[in-house]
């Protein structure tokens, strides 16, 4: 017989620093966390979170502590399975396109920062060629 609580253990103490590898087993964790009964798999999630919490990121603590009904069991997604989908997937949208736009300032800022310094380098007589030396160097 599998000992699945103990299988859990291990996978996640495997990945337990490791934040991108505890993510891309959630979904084989949460499996795994199906074929015991709610109580023991609320414990089994609510101890993993309770030791390792710190290293969790959200979506992890939420796929761990979210109960199973008989149609995920089975493998059939649920309107809730959907509506937290896309919660996720709008999410994921907002922070890359908030990263966009803070690289794009980020950019800005120092287009506009190395042309001051172009242009007052050119005001005391440095060459163009060492101008752009010195600003592809930084």
């Amino acid at each position: 017989m599998v000992n699945v609580e103990a299988a859990v253990g291990v996978l996640v103490m495997k990945h337990a620093f490791d934040a991108d590898g505890l993510r891309s087993i959630v979904c084989g964790l949460t499996r795994m966390l199906s074929h015991l009964e709610n109580g023991a798999r609320a414990t089994l999630a609510e101890k993993i979170v309770v030791y390792l919490g710190e290293y969790l990121d959200e979506e992890v603590v939420e796929e761990l502590r979210m109960r199973m009904s008989i149609g995920q069991v089975l493998g059939i997604k649920t309107a809730g399975d959907r509506l937290r989908a896309a919660e996720r997937a709008t999410a994921r949208a907002t922070a890359r396109r908030v990263r966009k736009q803070e690289r794009e300032k980020y950019d800005a800022q120092n287009a506009a920062r190395d042309k001051r310094i172009a242009e007052y380098l050119q005001s005391i007589g440095v060459s163009a060629k060492k101008i752009n030396t010195a600003l592809a160097i930084k």
